[in-house]
């Protein structure tokens, strides 16, 4: 589907429609990866591979276009019905026993219906929290995110944060 003439834009000048790129360029920016592992995300959720260096050429000459994108998205999501959202992370090792940190931020609905809104692998609460879309209401978080410049950076969002005091001890 060409939606109001995009791809006919381009025509010819690319082996692939374009909107592909501008997809890959989106999921790229959502997930806040690097071109090397954006590669790798595009085979995964697209279907396709597309070399790094074509999303690179793609990042610079028509970075405008993804970016209006990415906008219309984010306000999207920042209009869509919630009740509450909620942050949370996880540790993941790889084959290599390297540790990793994925973070997840997900709304959600009456009814019991989630609807994730932005997740990334970091190492940062911080970090994590500033690429959240803004949005309304309360975000819950465990004790990760018990710390000031991250409740800062939630309620700079225009959330109400609330999250648990310090860690739980299970021993006791």
């Amino acid at each position: 589907m060409d939606l109001m003439g995009f791809d006919s834009k381009f025509k010819g000048r690319f082996g692939r429609p374009p909107r592909l790129y501008v997809k890959a360029l989106a999921l790229k920016e959502v997930c806040k990866a690097s071109l090397r592992y954006a590669e790798g995300l595009c085979r995964m959720y697209l279907g396709v591979r597309i070399p790094k260096s074509t999303l690179h050429y793609w990042e610079v000459r028509h970075g405008d276009i993804v970016e209006e994108v990415l906008r219309a998205l984010f306000r999207l999501l920042s209009l869509m019905d919630y009740d509450y959202s909620v942050v949370d992370s996880t540790k993941l090792t790889d084959w290599l026993k390297g540790l990793h940190e994925l973070f997840i931020d997900v709304r959600v609905r009456s009814g019991d219906a989630l609807s994730p809104v932005h997740a990334q692998l970091t190492s940062s609460e911080v970090e994590f929290v500033e690429g959240i879309p803004s949005g309304s209401g309360i975000m819950l978080g465990d004790g990760a995110f018990d710390a000031k410049p991250v409740l800062n950076a939630i309620a700079s969002r225009e959330y109400i944060p609330m999250a648990r005091r310090g860690s739980v001890d299970l021993a006791t």
